[in-house]
């Protein structure tokens, strides 16, 4: 029964759970006296214990499936490292890829037949070459499932995220707050009121179910995780994301031996066909006419990320009509740098229709075709800083109590990828995640601009500076050599935060500004 993916973990309609209420106000004690922890509470223990450990782990394997904007993939030994870096097996309607992400690149090796049925139905003027990659490594961009693999099933992400945490938030009378920051926007707070929507499944020889919130997490016997279904709560908001996904914990050796592996691909993937370069359709350029004569300019725009230098060839083929009627043909090929920019001209010379008005009108086709390159010392050295972050991690993850303003959640998970509610301790001093390069995050919401003074300083007399200055002291010494990023979504906010780690001899702490989505 374990070994059904689909039939444990994603039948939510079909699960049975039996939960013994007891109204009687006094709380159920062992024979010692101690109190005893409620089903919810006890639920709620394992969920963390197995979702933690999921986060902690430096690589994790999926096998099973994802549904991505309506698209269902399959996913077999897809490894996903604590680095984000990324290799396995994908398949869409039956036609399976081999996937690697590292170096900022995202790799596809697949047959003729796979890359035939992506090119089928798209703007018949524009076409791209894939010939070059059919049985091939390709470069294409991290969203070409319509998912970014090493973003979205990061262990820390998928993992924590499968806790559904935020969505099932009690902020009732019974939210006691946690004394660090509490002064800030960012102020975290406990419920001591029994876990909301949890289901419980019952205990059985191959393990347990628990639907937190519309996740059904699958435990194995040992309280490990087995298997996680549900929505995905950090996938765009315009590409909704389920899954049905069998995890296996990598261990240390695991993940040393993924990197080698990669590493192995680093002479293929230095120079490789990107099949997928994105060059908008340009609309072209006719003012440049006379009656007998005329110019049409094309100016052409690519972009492929993760390619660090490469070269896009455009085959133009254009004709033009004037008043209805043919006045000629034009072929031009324009190469220019990947991520650059070029421009075409066509000349066209026509007998004078003779006319009072003038029509001219230009079809044009496109063929592309373009390769990408990245130096081999490029990826070896991103495969060793992810096997190192991978493998050599800090600290811990664990509950550390949700951010009570929705705003604050928001930003926190926008920038860390995981719930509020989870915090990542390093040397007994919290964090609000570790990104895929290893730095320490520290997120602030918006709202610190409210408490500037002139000259654009944090008020002294707001209880919140000295919170700030002591948070920021605590986390330059618990880093140690570790980078650490305190990311503002407010610019004014941030620039007084530089101010105030300068005024208090505070290093070690980058301060950025990302604005706080939608």
């Amino acid at each position: 029964m374990r070994k059904a993916l689909i039939a444990a973990v994603v039948g939510v309609a079909c699960l049975i759970v039996v939960i013994a209420v007891t109204v009687s106000g006094v709380i159920p004690r062992t024979t010692d006296g101690q109190a005893v922890a409620s089903a919810p509470t006890r639920a709620q223990q394992q969920l963390d214990d197995a979702t933690t450990a999921m986060a902690d782990a430096p690589g994790v394997s999926y096998e099973g499936e994802l549904s991505v904007g309506g698209q269902t993939m399959q996913v077999q030994d897809l490894a996903v490292t604590a680095a984000g870096d990324v290799h396995g097996k994908v398949a869409v309607d039956g036609r399976g890829a081999e996937v690697v992400q590292i170096a900022g690149g995202t790799y596809v090796k697949a047959d003729a037949a796979f890359w035939d049925s992506y090119n089928a139905g798209g703007d018949a003027s524009v076409r791209h070459d894939s010939s070059g990659a059919a049985g091939n490594w390709a470069l294409v961009p991290p969203g070409f499932f319509g998912i970014d693999f090493g973003q979205a099933l990061r262990p820390s992400t998928y993992g924590l995220g499968a806790d559904d945490q935020d969505q099932r938030i009690d902020q009732s009378d019974n939210t006691i707050p946690v004394s660090t920051a509490d002064q800030t926007p960012d102020r975290r707070g406990f419920s001591t009121a029994d876990p909301q929507g949890l289901q419980v499944g019952p205990t059985e020889d191959d393990g347990q179910t628990i639907v937190a919130g519309e996740n059904p997490v699958r435990l194995n016997p040992d309280g490990s995780l087995y298997g996680i279904a549900g929505p995905l709560r950090s996938a765009p908001a315009d590409r909704p994301t389920t899954t049905k996904l069998k995890v296996t914990l990598l261990t240390n050796d695991g993940v040393k031996s993924f990197y080698s592996t990669v590493q192995g691909y680093s002479d293929p993937l230095s120079k490789v066909p990107a099949p997928t370069v994105d060059v908008p359709k340009p609309t072209g350029n006719l003012d440049n006419c006379t009656n007998t004569f005329c110019i049409l300019v094309y100016d052409f725009t690519n972009s492929m990320p993760g390619a660090d230098r490469g070269t896009v060839t455009v085959r133009q083929t254009s004709s033009l009509t004037v008043n209805g009627a043919a006045a000629g043909t034009c072929a031009r090929t324009v190469t220019m740098p990947m991520n650059g920019k070029e421009q075409s001209t066509c000349s066209f010379r026509f007998p004078d229709p003779r006319t009072r008005t003038i029509n001219y009108h230009a079809d044009s086709n496109f063929d592309i075709a373009a390769t990408a390159e990245k130096d081999v010392t490029v990826i070896v050295q991103s495969a060793e800083k992810g096997r190192d972050v991978a493998t050599r991690q800090p600290g811990r993850w664990y509950p550390g109590g949700f951010k009570v303003a929705p705003q604050a959640r928001s930003f926190n998970q926008q920038i860390t990828g995981v719930p509020s509610g989870f915090a990542y301790m390093v040397n007994d001093v919290p964090f609000d995640g570790r990104a895929a390069d290893g730095t320490l995050l520290m997120t602030a919401a918006p709202g610190y601009g409210e408490h500037l003074v002139a000259g654009g300083g944090f008020d002294p007399a707001w209880a919140g500076t000295q919170q700030l200055v002591d948070q920021a002291e605590k986390a330059a010494r618990a880093a140690d050599d570790q980078p650490v990023r305190w990311v503002f979504a407010e610019q004014n906010a941030a620039d007084a935060m530089t101010k105030l780690l300068a005024d208090n001899r505070i290093d070690g702490i980058d301060v950025a500004t990302v604005p706080a989505a939608g």
